[in-house]
């Protein structure tokens, strides 16, 4: 099951949520973590030797939503990416977005539960509709704190259309304590049926 968390505390309750995980590895994001470009660099080597084909998929879905086709660590551990029309450019010469959007793209292969912090902090709506993707196609077990009533619409339409509704759980907080406990086709018909946001829910 996974949890969006709308709230600016969110990891209160996700760190009570996570207490029930049992022995899984856990990686926590957050958005924060693409200025380190030597954080990316480690990823991209880690998935590039442990799964190859993931890192393929990554790659392929990157070019998808950025028109970056490659990614390769150059001298000295700096990311490079393959962008049309301008060759290879260090990873820290792109937009915040676009830097934010690959470290999580690469992150999301690794671990049982990820835990992700505004995943969507700097991201225009394209950059998150690939976010959304490999997320709502992995086989992981997210929680997601966000304040983009967006988000959670793209989240909850997708997840419609590969009818894993039932897969998904919005919680509300307010000061810290919860709010409300949404299924998702709950979350969805209040959003999209009823035209309310989230804040509003």
């Amino acid at each position: 099951t996974s949890a969006f968390v709308v709230s600016s505390t969110g990891n209160v309750v996700i760190a009570e949520v996570s207490k029930n995980i049992g022995p899984r590895s856990v990686v926590f994001l957050d958005s924060r973590l693409f200025l380190d470009s030597r954080y990316v660099a480690r990823v991209v080597d880690m998935l590039t030797l442990s799964n190859i084909k993931r890192f393929d998929d990554v790659i392929g879905a990157i070019k998808k939503y950025t028109g970056i086709s490659d990614i390769r660590i150059v001298r000295d551990e700096v990311p490079y990416a393959r962008v049309e029309g301008a060759g290879y450019l260090p990873l820290s010469a792109l937009g915040d977005g676009v830097r934010s959007a690959i470290l999580y793209a690469f992150s999301l292969a690794f671990g049982d539960v990820i835990i992700m912090e505004e995943p969507e902090v700097h991201m225009h709506a394209k950059l998150m509709d690939m976010l959304i993707h490999l997320i709502a196609t992995s086989q992981q077990q997210y929680f997601i704190s966000t304040h983009s009533s967006d988000f959670v619409h793209k989240a909850l339409a997708l997840a419609d259309n590969l009818n894993k509704l039932s897969d998904i759980r919005v919680i509300r907080l307010r000061n810290c304590k919860v709010v409300d406990v949404l299924a998702g086709r709950d979350a969805r018909f209040m959003l999209e049926e009823r035209g309310r946001d989230i804040h509003e829910v």
